[in-house]
């Protein structure tokens, strides 16, 4: 092999190494190499010396275990992020149908109000007109099932009467 190796201590191979190559520029990867290698200690020298020991703990295990902690926290305070916002959002859905029936039943009551007073000036709002019965506006004035019809002790409609009434009659057309 003719090329010379790094530390050879030879006079030929340190003028060659000194002297300019007019030619090519050194490649960056020797260039590093060359600056990284102190020229004052020998190779034998180097590969003899004791290296540090690697501490795993500090460099792998401590970074580890410091990011799995604060992912942990991160994940804590995520869900409890996310619990307040499902707990707001039930209360606030819970509590707006109430809210928007309040404000349609204080609306419509206005509205009453208004039809009532503007009856009053007009001389066609009756006092003493009795309430209707729910039942009445549920179902207009057809005749009810029986098991919707108000007991009444005093006035029992016998079970056949009730029959005629909601039976069609056929046309005996």
């Amino acid at each position: 092999m003719d090329s010379p190796s790094r530390h050879d201590s030879s006079p030929h191979t340190s003028e060659k190494a000194s002297s300019p190559r007019p030619c090519s520029p050194p490649s960056s990867a020797q260039s590093k190499v060359k600056t990284h290698l102190p020229r004052s200690r020998p190779l034998v020298e180097l590969i003899g010396a004791p290296f540090p020991p690697f501490d795993c703990e500090t460099a792998v295990v401590l970074p580890f275990q410091d990011e799995a902690a604060k992912d942990e926290a991160f994940k804590k305070e995520l869900n409890e992020m996310i619990l307040d916002a499902a707990l707001e959002t039930h209360a606030w859905a819970s509590a707006r149908p109430f809210h928007e029936t309040d404000l349609a039943t204080r609306k419509f009551e206005q509205q009453i109000m208004s039809v009532q007073e503007q009856e009053r000036d007009q001389g066609t709002y009756l006092t003493t007109r009795p309430p209707p019965s729910l039942l009445f506006l549920l179902f207009g004035r057809r005749i009810l099932p029986p098991f919707l019809m108000p007991c009444f002790p005093l006035c029992r409609f016998p079970g056949p009467l009730l029959g005629t009434f909601s039976q069609k009659k056929p046309d005996n057309g």
